[in-house]
């Protein structure tokens, strides 16, 4: 018997469509196609979990699930995919790729938005906590500008010791106090150094404080993902989803996700707050009443 991942590897490769793969770039072979690229991209969006039940030609359409493509299953790294029962539900389960998996039980998308709902309310915190974090943005905003000041007035004593040096140079040169190999073979050094300073000087110049802005934004956007989640649907859900999360998985019934940063900060930040408001005896009623809900 053929096993499955053998199966899956066949219909993956390229190869048969007249095409073939090399580090990452797809090039036309000289070999005659045994299919059309048509029909291989029906079989990958088949066994990505893209189509409802039936093929095209068949009555059949493709859809893209929400969640098709980001969840792996937590027991043997294979894709989670969807697909409709009924003509309504959507579920989710491992492709099995590798062989028999025992992550053997089909999950409801609303199970799992429910979950990735729950995840990311764990994003927010107490407003006195953005307050602060706020001030601190704003206080590492003044250094920075001071630090910047310093860093532009030195790279411009720079640039300007060295062309004061290139002028004394070239007069050297003529007065002949010098001669023309070393001109030469010292010029080239320092205009070398001073294009580096001028490059350095259009970086600094460049260098904006727009990183304040985006850390509010984050702040916020940490704040209020999970209300915005729970007002999306479909692929909205999904790319908000895939700008806070990463290496999600499925196991035993539970999801599993990794923040990105600097979600994974805030998200400590949070978890941190919400202990000191809480240190004994706190529950879920709390946690609720905490939040503001």
């Amino acid at each position: 018997m053929v096993p499955l991942s053998s199966i899956s590897r066949i219909l993956r490769n390229r190869i048969y469509t007249g095409e073939f793969e090399w580090l990452g770039t797809v090039y036309r072979g000289s070999h005659q196609p045994l299919i059309s690229k048509d029909l291989w991209q029906i079989a990958q969006d088949l066994m990505d979990g893209r189509y409802i039940s039936k093929l095209p030609h068949t009555g059949g359409t493709v859809r893209d699930f929400a969640f098709t493509g980001m969840i792996a299953c937590g027991h043997c790294g294979c894709a989670m995919v969807a697909e409709i029962k009924k003509n309504k539900y959507i579920y989710y389960h491992c492709t099995q790729n590798k062989g028999r998996c025992p992550e053997r039980k089909w999950v409801r998308e609303e199970t799992l938005i429910q979950q990735f709902s729950a995840l990311l309310l764990k994003l927010r915190f107490n407003w006195k906590v953005y307050d602060l974090v706020v001030r601190a943005l704003k206080s590492s905003l003044a250094v920075e500008r001071q630090e910047h000041a310093q860093a532009l007035n030195r790279v411009k004593g720079e640039l300007d010791r060295l062309n004061q040096r290139l002028e004394a140079l070239y007069i050297d040169k003529l007065d002949r106090r010098i001669s023309d190999a070393f001109y030469f073979r010292t010029s080239s050094q320092w205009k070398e150094e001073a294009r580096r300073c001028e490059d350095e000087l259009l970086r600094l110049n460049g260098a904006g404080e727009s990183y304040m802005d985006e850390g509010v934004s984050l702040l916020t956007l940490a704040q209020d993902a999970h209300s915005i989640f729970e007002k999306q649907e479909g692929m909205a859900q999904r790319k908000l989803l895939n700008f806070v999360f990463q290496n999600c998985i499925w196991k035993n019934g539970e999801l599993i996700a990794d923040y990105r940063q600097p979600f994974d900060m805030l998200q400590e930040t949070a978890l941190k707050s919400l202990n000191s408001e809480h240190p004994k005896g706190y529950d879920d009623a709390g946690k609720e009443n905490w939040l503001g809900n």
